[in-house]
């Protein structure tokens, strides 16, 4: 959907109550999120279609990151989620602006080797994509934006199933 259309769906009833469900009194304060989520995909990338993300918090208890080296771990949820909003591009480059870890990367979905150190934001993300790509998914160029803020879930909100779900207008 435009942008137009997103900043129109997030003044809308059903997303109120969305954000009531999701947020309780914060609910307020966390559409500004989303509002602001979409401004910085816009400033950065130009005006086009976007697609908002909520990705919900877990904390590991044990086996921090051996989860993504086939090992196990001992995870729980907790109530923080971060947002992003993105939107495809037919460039067949990735381009990520991460407020929280102060990065702004690019990268060919065609290059998709790890660096030298094979540590970091950047070799995290060529390695999900190419997990994807080694699945039989295909994977396109896409822009964007995360947002330096997390903010506090209702306790009672229903997790999400996985890592990270585009918001459900």
């Amino acid at each position: 959907m435009t942008v137009n259309e997103t900043y129109e769906i997030l003044k809308s009833d059903k997303a109120r109550a969305l954000m009531e469900k999701l947020y309780g009194a914060a609910a307020k304060e966390n559409k500004a999120r989303y509002e602001a989520v979409v401004k910085g995909l816009t400033e950065a990338y130009g005006d086009g279609d976007v697609v908002l993300f909520s990705s919900p918090g877990r904390t590991e208890i044990s086996g921090n990151h051996t989860d993504h080296n086939h090992g196990k771990i001992l995870a729980g949820s907790i109530n923080l989620d971060c947002v992003a909003a993105a939107r495809r591009t037919d460039t067949g480059v990735i381009r990520i602006i991460s407020e929280t870890f102060n990065q702004d990367f690019q990268f060919s979905v065609d290059d998709l080797k790890p660096s030298a150190s094979m540590a970091g934001t950047v070799d995290l993300t060529k390695g999900l994509i190419a997990g994807f790509k080694e699945k039989g998914y295909c994977v396109g160029g896409f822009d964007a934006t995360s947002p330096a803020t997390s903010s506090a879930r209702r306790a009672s909100a229903p997790p999400r199933p996985t890592r990270c779900s585009s918001v459900p207008w």
